[in-house]
């Protein structure tokens, strides 16, 4: 008899979501979703045409198959499956994924699983699941550029940011990919570009665009990302988990909902805070705090544009940022304090790690 058997559980946790969980190892510590995990529809169309399920709640994906087990083994359907299982990461906004730190910067992480397990919490039970990433908590190392493997001309001048010819050639390129030099002068010459690009389709490769009449580099990729076709914008990331990693051939039904767990990890980051008030309300005995703290080191001077106002500075290290943290610039005088709520995503400066703050009031 078949039974709907769940071989598949991909998780996502993050460590800037909550200041309570900072490791980001209880997964479902809040119940906002952040992102979203969707098999890529060649995956969803294979479960479909077996009769699988897919549940996406708002920390996980699950994928069930029709497993039966009166025979041995149980897992038949999974051989019709795609050698490789790849999700989509999707921000549901994007504006709260910087909290992680990533700079994206035109580039998608691209993760697969590591070998071994780590313990997280879900629903209060503890479970073991395999990392995915270069490192149990995903880095800048897991970003990478991407390229359709159907590219047209627009979408390899937008990759470049460069033209692809100039006064005497009209299209003046070629391609190696990997080892394959495919020179590429008219528009037609674009489908073998295509053929070899499918060959390392959801794989890196290393691509080199040159011009073709006197070989001068335009620009080289030693790792970019073959993508099926190009991603929705939404997209931030491609998990890609080999059905050789799944454990398919138990035939207790029992085991199947500790067995074959995943989880994409996102990172917090520390920022430096360079803080600029202006104000008429700072005395000598005020001071300058942020969430709370007073800011070390705070300098206040006369304003050198505007009468009766101080310009107050002031510089906090290793600020770590959370998105359900409050963050708030204070001045005290006395008793009195005065609040404004303040992100400092908004001018945040990845080259510098620095978030800027001015406030005027």
């Amino acid at each position: 008899m078949k039974k709907l058997t769940q071989i598949l559980t991909l998780y996502y946790t993050a460590n800037f979501m909550a200041e309570g969980n900072s490791t980001g190892k209880v997964i479902n510590f809040t119940n906002e979703r952040m992102f979203q995990l969707t098999p890529v529809p060649a995956l969803s169309a294979a479960i479909n045409s077996v009769n699988g399920h897919i549940v996406t709640a708002d920390h996980f994906t699950r994928l069930f198959l029709p497993f039966d087990f009166g025979i041995s083994p149980p897992a038949t359907p999974a051989a019709l499956l795609p050698a490789q299982l790849l999700f989509y990461i999707t921000a549901v906004d994007m504006e709260k994924a910087r909290f992680s730190g990533l700079d994206f910067n035109r580039r998608i992480l691209f993760v697969k699983p590591l070998p071994g397990a780590a313990d997280y919490v879900f629903n209060k039970k503890t479970i073991a699941c395999k990392p995915c990433g270069n490192a149990a908590v995903m880095a800048a190392g897991d970003l990478v550029p991407h390229i359709p493997a159907d590219v047209t001309l627009a979408g390899i001048r937008s990759l470049l940011q460069t033209p692809l010819g100039d006064a005497t050639h009209l299209l003046d390129l070629k391609v190696t990919v990997d080892a394959t030099v495919i020179p590429i002068t008219k528009d037609e010459d674009l489908a073998t570009l295509h053929k070899a690009l499918r060959e390392v389709l959801n794989k890196t490769a290393a691509l080199s665009f040159n011009k073709n009449s006197d070989n001068s580099l335009l620009k080289s990729f030693p790792q970019i990302l073959v993508t099926d076709t190009s991603l929705p914008t939404s997209v931030i990331g491609l998990v890609s988990i080999p059905v050789s990693a799944l454990t398919v051939n138990d035939t207790n039904p029992a085991k199947y909902a500790d067995l074959n767990n995943f989880i994409v990890h996102f990172p917090s980051f520390q920022a430096t805070v360079a803080l600029t008030v202006n104000t008429p309300q700072f005395d000598a005995s005020a001071k300058l705090l942020l969430d709370g703290v007073e800011v070390p080191g705070a300098v206040a001077g006369p304003h050198p544009q505007m009468p009766n106002y101080k310009k107050v500075t002031g510089t906090v290290n290793n600020y770590q940022v959370y998105l359900n943290k409050l963050k708030q610039v204070t001045i005290q005088n006395g008793a009195k304090k005065n609040h404004t709520t303040v992100n400092p995503m908004n001018n945040y400066n990845p080259t510098t790690n620095t978030a800027t703050i001015i406030i005027t009031k």
